[in-house]
């Protein structure tokens, strides 16, 4: 009898914990805004913005720290100015594939 209720206790914790896992997965596609795609090559950059130089744009990233990223027509966002305090999704090739000002 031990062993009936011991195996109906392990079936239903295993069953709780996969139903969080689904719950969890569902909630991060909704949560997602850059395509998934993007989220998996890039990271996110926030800082303020010191310098644009044509398509190369430098964001100040700590005290001492800038990081020079490339924009062009395929970066998605909205119109930034020097001064501004941005958040930019780099891939490893340092191009934003997002830039916008952040809050």
């Amino acid at each position: 009898m031990r062993l009936v209720v011991s195996l109906f206790t392990m079936m239903i914790a295993l069953s709780l914990d996969a139903e969080l896992v689904v719950a969890t997965d569902s909630q991060i596609e909704q949560d997602a805004k850059p395509s998934m795609g993007n989220r998996l090559i890039s990271q996110t950059v926030t800082g303020k913005l010191v310098k644009i130089e044509g398509a190369d744009y430098w964001i100040q990233v700590a005290d001492s720290q800038v990081m020079r990223v490339h924009v062009d027509g395929s970066t998605k966002g909205e119109k930034v100015a020097e001064g501004d305090k941005v958040k930019a999704s780099v891939n490893d090739e340092r191009h934003a594939t997002t830039l916008q000002r952040d809050k």
